[in-house]
């Protein structure tokens, strides 16, 4: 498809300035504008608004504007409606608020694991490292454990990886080696090393129990180029 010219690109973004100007006014002057505004694309195919990358159809592309979101609206066709978008925050015209590749709908409502006996798994909407394991959340419920899939979102502690580079190797097995019956009462203990294994896989991971053995050595080798940099 060809470019849009310059002078073209110009009258659309012109368009898209006039359009919200008009809706702002008609809000200030308190006259009911419409709760959804259609916008068209230019004659070359390009957007005329940012909010206006969603799939459409007939050449039109809804989002919000102005009005008050019910439950009967999902303006961005995230399966979340517009109603609760306003109550937790998250974007009505972002499928994605928070750009970890999942819809805003899902991460609320709850999704399955691929692969995973994990059961319905949530995340935060708003974050897309929802437990700050340094493994995103779109990573975790992905099918590939050795890239961080098949764990749970809000598990901080199911990504081990003492050494925090994001890379599980043979530097993570020794850290655990070298914190060997260092446990919780010795000032040199730390967490980093301590986890305990809950499946129902065998890099479910899950707390620190204070007592570092032959057990934690067993699930960081399990770990072993499971990565997520």
């Amino acid at each position: 498809m060809a470019e849009a010219r310059p002078e073209d690109k110009r009258g659309m973004r012109q368009s898209g300035w006039r359009t919200a100007s008009v809706v702002a006014l008609l809000a200030a002057l308190s006259v009911p504008a419409l709760s959804i505004l259609l916008v068209s694309r230019g004659e070359a195919g390009q957007p005329s608004s940012w909010k206006d990358r969603q799939t459409s159809s007939g050449g039109l592309t809804a989002f919000c504007a102005f009005g008050t979101p019910t439950a009967s609206d999902d303006s961005d066709n995230d399966e979340l409606d517009d109603a609760a978008e306003l109550s937790l925050g998250t974007g009505q015209c972002d499928p994605d608020s928070d750009d970890d590749t999942l819809l805003d709908g899902r991460e609320v409502n709850g999704m399955a694991s691929p692969k995973s006996a994990l059961g319905t798994l949530f995340s935060d909407p708003l974050d897309p490292d929802t437990d700050d394991d340094k493994c995103t959340d779109d990573q975790e419920l992905g099918a590939d454990q050795t890239v961080g899939g098949r764990r749970d979102p809000q598990n901080e502690w199911d990504y081990f990886n003492p050494t925090h580079d994001g890379k599980n190797r043979v530097d993570d097995i020794l850290a655990v080696v070298d914190q060997y019956f260092v446990d919780q009462a010795n000032p040199n203990y730390t967490q980093d090393t301590d986890r305990t294994l809950v499946g129902p896989n065998a890099w479910s991971l899950g707390a620190p129990n204070g007592l570092q053995r032959i057990d934690d050595i067993l699930n960081i080798v399990r770990q072993y180029f499971h990565d997520c940099a």
